[in-house]
């Protein structure tokens, strides 16, 4: 019996974890993609999105002058709110290739984070170019808006590069987070560019409450 009840205390800890931690909902994500001239958007689950996963875009396909391989976009609820993930890789066709932007946005986003880090690695080969990744907040809930830049600009030009800021930023629910990434020049790359959030307080207070709670439980059934 003891077993039993302490069974399920400790689900409702974590049930209300998760909650506190992920939040409670978030817009489908969406995918765009332009040369300036071209352009394609890709909604979740929506025409064009090669992976059925709520929370995951999966497209290719020709654009312009490139050739999209890869193009992978993941946000909540596969992650929990506040963090997203782009994965890409193009091909240009030809030294005239027009510059390529690629952005991921999610909207609706109901619980803000005191801070953010910023996370791109990847690689350029081939003509000569530059990748640069910047993520944004908009309180005005718009989706793919740069209302207000979260940190500064990561910039790229070697081969194979990486790098990351952490910063502060403080949305106000609800709220849209976008990624952009832009390529200049022709060649090839690849980018995996991540933003995730710094640990909500309440949620902290939460963990560190639930541990003491499941502790004292342990304490309790052995004596």
């Amino acid at each position: 019996m003891k077993t039993k009840s302490f069974t399920r205390i400790l689900a409702i800890f974590v049930a209300t974890l998760v909650i506190a931690v992920n939040g409670v909902y978030a817009d489908p994500l969406q995918l765009y993609v332009t040369d300036g001239e071209n352009f394609i958007t890709v909604a979740d689950n929506g025409v064009g999105d090669g992976d059925s996963t709520l929370g995951k875009i999966g497209w290719s396909g020709n654009l312009g002058g490139w050739d999209l391989l890869v193009s992978t976009g993941t946000g909540s609820p596969v992650f929990g709110l506040g963090s997203l993930d782009l994965e890409f890789s193009a091909n240009s066709q030809n030294e005239n290739t027009a510059d390529l932007t690629i952005m991921l946005t999610q909207t609706d986003i109901s619980t803000t984070f005191p801070g953010w880090n910023l996370k791109a690695e990847g690689a350029i080969e081939g003509g000569i170019g530059a990748v640069t990744y910047s993520a944004w907040f908009d309180n005005d809930n718009g989706a793919f808006a740069k209302d207000q830049q979260i940190g500064s600009t990561l910039s790229f030009t070697s081969s194979d590069f990486a790098g990351n800021i952490s910063v502060l930023a403080s949305p106000i629910p609800p709220y849209s987070l976008t990624q952009v990434l832009t390529f200049a020049g022709n060649g090839r790359f690849s980018t995996d560019a991540s933003l995730t959030h710094a640990p909500e307080p309440t949620a902290i207070v939460l963990l560190g409450s639930g541990l003491v709670g499941v502790a004292l439980l342990v304490r309790r059934k052995r004596f």
